[in-house]
């Protein structure tokens, strides 16, 4: 049946108390998907994506040259700077030939 209102006998009145609480977690479960979209957006920014990953070439570069407890690899040092010395070495040995 329809009242002079427009509303119907069916319909079901909710307490005000109860419509404030819905409210209220509504808006919570807002803010924190807000927050979440916020860090999503941060995390794949451009500028974000390049500043995490220079900081694991970094991490990882100090790890490959220092110990735990921040001493040299004097081993991984020497290696790398030998084959570099080489490099050097076969470039400039392969340009004086090429001269000739």
């Amino acid at each position: 049946m329809s009242r002079t209102d427009g509303s119907t006998e069916d319909e079901h009145v909710v307490p005000s108390s109860e419509a404030d609480q819905l409210q209220r977690d509504i808006e919570a479960r807002q803010a924190r998907l807000a927050a979440t979209v916020d860090e999503l957006t941060t995390r794949v920014h451009p500028r974000s994506v390049l500043k995490n990953g220079s900081q694991s070439v970094q991490r990882r570069a100090r790890e490959a040259v220092l110990t735990e407890d921040g001493e040299p690899r004097v081993e991984r040092i020497v290696a790398v700077g030998s084959a570099a010395l080489a490099l050097v070495g076969a470039v400039l040995w392969r340009g004086s030939r090429s001269r000739r």
